[in-house]
């Protein structure tokens, strides 16, 4: 069942990866062995786009200039399909204890006031993978 569930959730985090611009900014990954002390979802913006904040116990390595609000956040959107997946991945890895690894974009979200997030994300690096670590 678990191999069943990593392809499913490779699948779905290779389709979200192709709608993530390429950059050349810094990309970061959390620390090994990463717990989720919590996932914040916020309310629909303008566009009907939900995002969430996911908060780790430790820091993670490197970071965009542009993450500045913290070094244990990413932020990621909900309203697509890899989202979706990441949100579940997370919330189990919360409600189970298990690690995470957290990949970053090397990006932050539009600049605030944008209508695609609310507005203070700007100020965390976006999610490219998210993958549950066996204990």
């Amino acid at each position: 069942m678990k191999n069943i569930h990593r392809i499913a959730l490779s699948t779905l985090v290779l389709a979200g990866l192709a709608a993530v611009p390429l950059t050349m900014a810094r990309a970061s990954v959390s620390t090994a062995g990463s717990k989720v002390l919590a996932v914040t979802v916020f309310a629909p913006n303008s566009l009907g786009n939900v995002w969430a904040r996911v908060d780790l116990d430790l820091q993670r390595s490197g970071q965009p200039a542009c993450a500045n609000a913290s070094r244990q956040s990413f932020v990621f959107r909900v309203s697509n399909d890899a989202g979706k997946a990441w949100l579940s991945e997370l919330i189990t890895a919360k409600a189970s204890g298990l690690p995470v690894w957290i990949n970053g974009t090397g990006a932050c979200p539009a600049q605030e006031g944008s209508p695609i997030q609310p507005v203070g994300l700007n100020a965390y690096e976006e999610i490219t993978t998210v993958q549950l670590s066996a204990q």
